[in-house]
C-alpha cells in the first residue's frame, strides 16, 4: 500500500497571487480601500538578461521585499509612526532569506518601515490584518 502524496508546495508566485487577490477582494467587498494599493515587487521574476539588466538600470533592487502596503499608521493625529509595511514572501517550505535581503530590511526598518517575513499567504495575510488592525 503506498502513502498518499500531499499536495505540491505552492511556488512564491502562487503565494503573492494569493495574497493579492485576498487584497483586492478585500477592499472591494469591505469598503476598505486602501487595500487595493497593496502591490507587488516583479524582481523575483526570472527575465533574460538583457531584461534583467534594463531593470536593474531602471531601478530594480537586488534583495527588495516583494509586497509593500503603503498605508502609514498613525500614532497620534497627523504623526506617522510607521510609514507601511513590507512583506518578503517565502514559500511555505524552504527559502532563504539572502544577505542582500536581511540588508535591505534592516534599512527599511531604520527608515521606520515594518519589514515581514511570511511563509506563504496564510502567514502574509495574518502580518497584514495584525498590521493594519483590521
Amino acid at each position: 500500500m503506498t502513502k498518499p502524496k500531499s499536495p505540491p508546495c505552492p511556488t512564491e508566485y502562487e503565494e503573492q497571487r494569493a495574497v493579492i487577490d485576498w487584497c483586492r477582494q478585500y477592499a472591494r467587498f469591505s469598503g476598505f480601500e486602501k487595500l487595493a494599493l497593496v502591490h507587488g515587487d516583479s524582481s523575483g521574476v526570472r527575465v533574460p538578461i538583457g531584461c534583467a539588466m534594463k531593470m536593474v538600470r531602471a531601478g530594480v533592487i537586488k534583495g527588495w521585499p516583494d509586497l509593500f502596503v503603503p498605508v502609514p499608521l498613525e500614532s497620534q493625529p497627523g504623526q506617522y509612526h510607521c510609514c507601511g509595511l513590507f512583506i518578503e514572501l517565502k514559500r511555505r517550505s524552504g527559502g532563504v532569506v539572502s544577505r542582500e535581503q536581511k540588508e535591505i530590511h534592516k534599512l527599511l526598518r531604520k527608515n521606520g518601515y515594518r519589514v515581514e517575513v511570511c511563509r506563504g499567504s496564510d502567514e502574509a495575510i495574518q502580518a497584514i490584518i495584525d498590521y493594519l488592525g483590521l
